[in-house]
């Protein structure tokens, strides 16, 4: 197997993990955000936030994965692999974004604290949340 070869298999390993990452996070941003809306629990709706965030990684690096892999053109004779690093910088820009959104959120909400209406469902969905990426990490 050359190199070209190999690179391009590394990649499409690659992209098949960012597709399941995509869907893992999609479900826990849409049980987050349901559950923290619902209770007003500035926590869960914090950690929606946070899992868009990696819904919009996921699907950066998915995108960067599989345009990298493009055979190269006469507009771009050494092919599109550093595609993947566009596709970090996008990665950058949008966790920054989200710690920005985060912190002003929080920062309102502590200073106008409210109660929580389901805090069992909460607290549930927080720990299968942490399990759950827990598990998908190993």
């Amino acid at each position: 197997m050359d190199s070209t070869t190999a690179k391009i298999s590394t990649l499409k390993r690659g992209e098949r993990a960012a597709k399941i990452s995509s869907l893992a996070a999609a479900l826990l941003l849409f049980s987050k955000g349901l559950v923290g809306t619902l209770s007003g629990s500035i926590a869960l709706i914090a950690d929606a936030v946070h899992s868009l965030s990696d819904v919009s990684t996921c699907l950066a690096v998915w995108f960067g994965l599989r345009f990298a892999q493009k055979k190269p053109t006469e507009a771009f004779p050494y092919g599109y692999y550093k595609a993947e690093t566009l596709a970090s910088l996008v990665v950058s820009v949008v966790i920054l974004a989200s710690g920005i959104q985060i912190f002003l959120e929080s920062t309102k909400r502590f200073a106008s604290p409210s109660s929580i209406s389901f805090p069992t469902l909460a607290l549930l969905v927080a720990l299968f949340s942490a399990a759950f990426s827990y598990l998908f990490a190993q």
